[in-house]
């Protein structure tokens, strides 16, 4: 209806609005006429604003179901990754406590001490 007046297409105002019950689609709508389309929208804000939209059955209430299955899925997926996080930093403890990585420090150290362009040239050549 906020469309149909903000269109020009009626000239009706919500005066009042009685919401369905649980389980039910049954609603009751008061209609005035207004030649004020400001106060004519607004009365149609004010009602969309106050219904219910989650009732059994109706679309809406079908898109929270998809949403709450997204969120539960997106927490499935999130604690699935905080488990490869741990067995990443895991594996990562084992390699710095390896003698072979202390044993390496000293050339990774040189390593960085040369110069990028340098090194970029010597990656190049070998």
């Amino acid at each position: 209806m906020k469309t149909l007046v903000d269109y020009n297409l009626t000239g009706l105002s919500c005066a009042g609005f009685s919401d369905s019950e649980f389980d039910s689609f049954e609603f009751c709508v008061f209609l005035q006429p207004s030649d004020d389309k400001a106060a004519s929208i607004a009365s149609w804000q004010r009602m969309w604003q106050t219904a219910r939209l989650d009732l059994a059955g109706s679309a809406a209430e079908a898109a929270r179901q998809l949403e709450a299955q997204a969120i539960c899925e997106l927490e499935q997926e999130l604690d699935r990754l905080r488990s490869q996080v741990t067995m990443l930093a895991q594996e990562r403890q084992v390699i710095l406590n390896s003698t072979l990585w202390r044993a390496t420090a000293p050339l990774r150290l040189a390593a960085r001490a040369i110069p990028g362009p340098v090194r970029r040239w010597l990656h190049e050549r070998l």
